[in-house]
């Protein structure tokens, strides 16, 4: 598996970290596009995340050393962000969980909140419209990943 800066920080993602998540944003659209129902925003999708790794400490670490930490991804998703759906949020859930396995095997530790967020994005941001009804927070979302 290839790996990569994110960035000019010192975390990694990878192909296959990404693939993971391409697969999972994949169902999440499915899900809402037989439903019937508009894609989930941005923000939806990045409140999840940020609440799926703070309920479940072995997907990722909230914090360490790693800058921006989970509560500044908190933040960033608003305060009126929903999470999303039941279906949707499971769908997710696994995901994350999967990546989460992918680092631990490939690097032997859980990775940070950073690493979860810029897999999200790198994923959404080549292609939007196929996995979001916005892209409001996605600009603050690679601003927040890149640290600038």
């Amino acid at each position: 598996m290839g790996w990569w800066r994110i960035g000019n920080r010192k975390e990694m993602m990878g192909d296959l970290t990404a693939d993971e998540m391409t697969r999972g944003l994949d169902q999440i659209a499915e899900y809402y596009k037989k439903e019937g129902k508009q894609l989930p925003s941005s923000g939806s999708c990045i409140a999840t995340i940020a609440d799926i790794i703070a309920s479940d400490p072995e997907i990722a670490a909230s914090s360490g050393d790693a800058t921006p930490d989970l509560a500044a991804f908190r933040t960033l998703a608003g305060s009126g962000s929903a999470t999303l759906e039941s279906e949707p949020r499971k769908i997710l859930t696994a995901t994350l969980r999967k990546i989460s396995d992918i680092y631990a095997n490939e690097d032997g530790v859980r990775p940070q909140a950073l690493q979860m967020f810029a897999n999200f994005h790198f994923v959404v941001a080549g292609s939007p419209s196929e996995y979001l009804s916005d892209e409001r927070q996605l600009k603050v979302l690679q601003k927040t990943i890149l640290g600038e």
